[in-house]
């Protein structure tokens, strides 16, 4: 359980969240939506102890310990919280050169940073966790960390948290960011994955598209306060979706496309990335 109440926050001096509370039953795992602004990421570095409330308290009933330190150091090993950009995390300094590193560099890094060494000593407690051959990331160690996937850096990164300390709480923050719909799926099993097998309560910061089933509560913000917590219901299927939009699209009125993509092909050093991609978008007025 986890539970703030009449939380008030500060940052740079201005208020942020004010008298903010909020209950999380055991086995609850959240989405958190809203507007830009709403609060939303304010609310999960709250959460991770990232930002620390001005007034107000947050208690989780796996905290137990009796001195400050104590607490603290709980907190650090049971609280996992993996930000939007996790480069970032795996490569402090990184994020200004990631995407120019990964796309156009040369290979002229004397010391180029690993998945191994990102993993370090932990690699043997891979085994015990009995993750799915799915999931396998031996074909990634010797990559390099600015050449992976969106996707892949989010995987490791938990992997990485995982092995170190297993947490009670993992906080994700728009996890599925720049991940293509292969993508998000995969790491949409892989969150089901460590749900289920190792026992740990997700709250993720998302726009709620495809997400992982162990989802079982949505709460949305707008300006800084809760305007509604709801049981997520199970949403219609992906492909329907796209069936009922196939439908429509015999009705468009003819037009010039804006876009016109033609048997692409993206390749970096030896990874084909794109290969015959095409792609036409076209402003058209669909029909009722």
């Amino acid at each position: 359980m986890i539970q703030i109440s009449e939380v008030h926050t500060v940052k740079a001096g201005k208020k942020i969240l004010n008298g903010f509370n909020w209950k999380i039953a055991d086995g609850e795992n959240w989405i958190i939506g809203g507007a830009n602004g709403s609060g939303k990421t304010s609310l999960i570095e709250l959460l991770s102890g990232k930002q620390s409330p001005h007034s107000g308290s947050i208690e989780y009933n796996f905290i137990t310990g009796n001195t400050w330190d104590e607490r603290f150091q709980q907190r650090k090993q049971l609280i996992q919280y993996i930000p939007a950009h996790s480069i970032q995390a795996l490569v402090p300094g990184s994020d200004d050169v990631y995407y120019q590193q990964r796309y156009y560099s040369i290979g002229d890094e004397i010391n180029p940073v690993k998945v191994r060494d990102v993993l370090q000593g932990d690699l043997h407690h891979f085994q015990s966790l009995d993750i799915p051959p799915t999931f396998n990331i031996d074909p990634l160690l010797d990559r390099e960390v600015k050449q992976l996937s969106n996707g892949q850096l989010k995987k490791v990164l938990i992997l990485q948290r995982l092995l170190r300390n297993l947490p009670k709480l993992l906080l994700l923050d728009y996890p599925f960011e720049g991940l293509d719909k292969a993508s998000r799926k995969d790491f949409c099993d892989f969150i089901d994955f460590v749900v289920n097998a190792c026992k740990v309560q997700v709250i993720m910061v998302d726009h709620g598209h495809e997400l992982p089933k162990c989802m079982s509560h949505r709460l949305t913000l707008d300006n800084l306060q809760i305007v509604k917590q709801e049981k997520i219901k199970e949403s219609p299927d992906v492909q329907d979706i796209f069936s009922h939009t196939e439908k429509h699209q015999s009705r468009a009125s003819t037009a010039e496309p804006v876009i016109d993509i033609r048997n692409l092909e993206i390749q970096y050093g030896n990874t084909v990335i794109l290969k015959d991609f095409n792609w036409t978008v076209i402003v058209a007025t669909v029909g009722h």
